[in-house]
Formats: structure tokens, C-alpha cells, sequence
């Protein structure tokens, strides 16, 4: 199998009728795998998944820890999604492994991320890693990479976000994210009120240990310093809320490091400053790019660019994907000086229609119109791209920004 033939087989999987974590058991078993061969870490939440998962990540690879990272989504090439100590799987290994997945993911009927997990354990086997951090594509209970049954997790946070799947309520979600804990486990947490009473009562049932993690103290906000014991740390992601996401990072570090990892100060201090992601709040000269895709997300985003850059004047090209809640997140981004908004269409199925989004901005007399990102290269003046990761992949194309070699 070619690696093109793999992304279209994959593409071309069909959505089950029904999620349960026994499909993804049985895909697991009948493969052979070992997956207690490393040690797991799960991270489940709303918001702040992918930088956390990236903070561990490059903590233990720094530690010299042979380290595996599963992400979701991918902002360009699906090949993002399955990491190896700081290089992303190569298009010959891809193909690979999804030839060996295929039967399997066939005779089960798996779905697209199902057999993408299945192929992110096999890879993470074949090159022998001893710390995997897998991050939940969607909830916690009954998401594929529950199968792993990870002694450490983190839940970041918990807001509303896909009620038609997850539930209509904090504490509905809460329970779906609660899912991932399994007995006896080590959590840390920064969910605050009724979502983290559910994940206390969660932990409780399965006599695992819940920690809530307060947030680094910041020393500066450009860059963002933080305080790590008695010295300063830049973190290599931009943006206040980071704080929050490199404590729990720093929490599952002790939590290693009391299982046995050597993990020093030091490596804690190079993962945090040298820890990249896409698409989250990165800086392109002129440009801020972030994929930040519900209300709370972009409240975050919004808070910290007022914080980082005071007074400054933004031109904002903003689209969503349909399942959003985007009055609210045009709400909230208005709340940033804007000089002009170009409403975009993602180049996804779920995308939304630009046309629906521009009443909600010029009920707030805001000068908005439509636009393609094909001109994001030539708008002037510091330009933020927001609303949704598809989007921020199509964004950092157009700006000659590329994820995976």
C-alpha cells in the first residue's frame, strides 16, 4: 500500500452506528499487541489537550525516555497524528503499518480513528518506546485510547463542547471525560466546580487519586516566563493559559519520576521551553494563527492577546465548523479591538457557511465580510486567523508554514 492509498482507505472508512469501547477491545486482542510494553499516559479534556500532551511528550524525550505521542486532529497531513521522539511517522512507515492494520480494522469494522490508533500502538511497539502519551480524540469513556488503560492521566479541563455526542451539561461531559480514569490510577486536574466534584466521585469509585493542579505563577507575560521552583522558565507556547496546561505537565512528570522514569529538573525545564505545536498561538511575523474552536477556547485566546499585546488592532479572518457555538465565539472575539473581519468557509464537510456568520458581526457594528484564505498572504497589518484547527492548518499552508517533511 502506498502512503496516498493509505490516507484514502483510511478516508474512506465508514462512521460505526454505534461507539463502545469493546469494538476497539476486540481490534486490540486480535492484533497481538502488548500494549502494557509502555508506560501510558492519557489526556482527556476540552481545552488545552494538545499543549499539555506536547509538554509531556517533550519533557520525557528530553529525559532521554524513547517517548510516543498520539494527537488528534492533524492540521495537513494525517501523519502529524503518530509522533516519535520529535519526528512525525514517515510516509514509508505509514503505508506500512496501515497495510498490516488493514485486514484487522476491516474485519472489525473499525472507524477512522479507531484503526488510527491501532496503527499509533503498532508504531509506537515497532520503534520501542517506553512512554506513550495518548490523547482522547473525543470525550474519555468510550474513546479508543482508553484501551490502554493508562496508570496516569489528566483531565485539563472540562466546558461545553459536542452535546449531541457528549451531553448537554457540565456534569454530562464531565462523566464521558471521567471515563479515561482507571483503578487505582494517578489524575491531576484543573476542572474547577460541579465538573470536578464529578471527577472526584469518578476517582473515588475506582480508589484512584485526584489532584487539582494550580497554574504555574507567571514571572512575565512576553514571552511567557513561569516559575519552576527557584528559576524561570520560557515555554516554547505562547499564551497565558499555558500556565495552566505546563503544571499538569509538570504534575505528571513527578508522577513518572515517582514510578521509577528518571526525569530531572532540568529535562522538566527543556521540555517546557522547547515544546512546539501547530496552530496554537503561533506566530508567523505579522500573523497569530490558533485553532481555537469553542466558546472557552476562545475566551482563552482572547484573554491572553489582550494581555500580551495591549491596545493592538487586529484584522481577523475567522471561520467555524457547523457544530460550534459560534454566537458566542464571535461575542467573545469581538471583545478585541478589530479594524476588519474576513468570514471564511473551512474546507471541511462541517464547514460553515460564511454568509451565516456575518449577522452576528455587524449586529456589533463590526466591519465584516467575505473572503477566501487564498488571500491571507497579501491582507496588511497584524492579522489573526481563528475558529477552528481546520482552518489553522489551511492558514499555515497559505503562509508557507509546513507541519510534517
Amino acid at each position: 500500500m502506498h502512503v496516498r492509498e493509505a490516507r484514502r482507505w483510511l478516508e474512506d472508512l465508514a462512521q460505526p452506528d454505534s461507539w463502545h469501547l469493546s469494538r476497539m477491545e476486540h481490534l486490540v486482542k486480535d492484533s497481538g499487541l502488548d500494549l502494557n510494553r509502555f508506560e501510558s499516559v492519557s489526556v482527556a479534556g476540552t481545552n488545552g489537550k494538545g499543549s499539555t500532551s506536547a509538554f509531556i511528550a517533550f519533557i520525557c524525550r528530553a529525559a532521554g525516555l524513547k517517548t510516543g505521542w498520539y494527537t488528534s486532529p492533524h492540521l495537513l497531513d494525517v501523519r502529524e497524528r503518530i509522533w516519535v521522539d520529535g519526528r512525525f511517522i514517515s510516509e514509508k512507515e505509514f503505508a506500512a503499518v496501515a497495510s498490516w492494520a488493514q485486514p484487522l480494522v476491516e474485519k472489525h469494522h473499525a472507524s477512522y480513528f479507531e484503526a488510527l490508533t491501532l496503527m499509533a500502538f503498532k508504531h509506537f511497539l515497532d520503534q520501542g518506546v517506553k512512554i506513550a502519551v495518548l490523547e482522547a480524540g473525543l470525550g474519555g469513556r468510550l474513546d479508543a485510547t482508553a484501551v490502554a488503560k493508562a496508570q496516569t492521566s489528566v483531565v485539563t479541563n472540562i466546558a461545553l463542547e459536542h452535546k449531541l455526542r457528549l451531553g448537554n451539561s457540565l456534569t454530562k461531559i464531565a462523566y464521558e471525560k471521567a471515563g479515561i480514569i482507571q483503578p487505582n490510577a494517578v489524575v491531576f486536574t484543573a476542572a474547577k466546580g460541579e465538573a470536578f466534584d464529578v471527577l472526584g466521585k469518578a476517582a473515588a469509585e475506582k480508589k484512584a487519586t485526584l489532584s487539582k493542579v494550580p497554574p504555574l505563577p507567571v514571572v512575565q507575560s512576553t514571552p511567557l516566563g513561569v516559575r519552576l521552583g527557584a528559576k524561570t522558565v520560557h515555554l516554547g507556547l505562547d499564551g497565558l493559559f499555558q500556565a495552566e496546561n505546563a503544571a499538569l505537565a509538570v504534575a505528571v512528570a513527578g508522577a513518572l519520576k515517582r514510578k521509577g522514569f528518571s526525569i530531572s529538573v532540568e529535562a522538566v525545564a527543556s521540555g517546557l521551553t522547547y515544546a512546539v505545536i501547530p496552530g496554537r498561538m503561533q506566530r508567523i511575523g505579522r500573523f497569530v494563527v490558533d485553532g481555537a474552536h469553542n466558546p472557552a477556547a476562545m475566551d482563552a485566546l482572547v484573554s491572553s492577546l489582550l494581555s500580551l499585546y495591549p491596545g493592538k488592532r487586529w484584522h481577523v479572518v475567522f471561520g467555524v465548523l457547523d457544530d460550534k457555538d459560534y454566537p458566542e465565539m464571535v461575542q467573545t472575539l469581538c471583545r478585541l479591538p478589530l479594524d476588519s473581519v474576513m468570514v471564511v468557509t473551512p474546507n471541511s464537510p462541517r464547514g460553515l457557511d460564511a454568509d451565516t456568520l456575518l449577522p452576528f458581526f455587524s449586529e456589533r457594528k463590526v466591519d465584516a465580510g467575505l473572503g477566501s484564505v487564498d488571500a491571507l498572504p497579501g491582507l496588511s497589518g497584524d492579522v489573526l486567523v481563528c475558529g477552528s484547527l481546520v482552518l489553522a492548518g489551511e492558514a499555515l499552508e497559505k503562509l508557507g508554514k509546513r507541519v510534517v517533511a
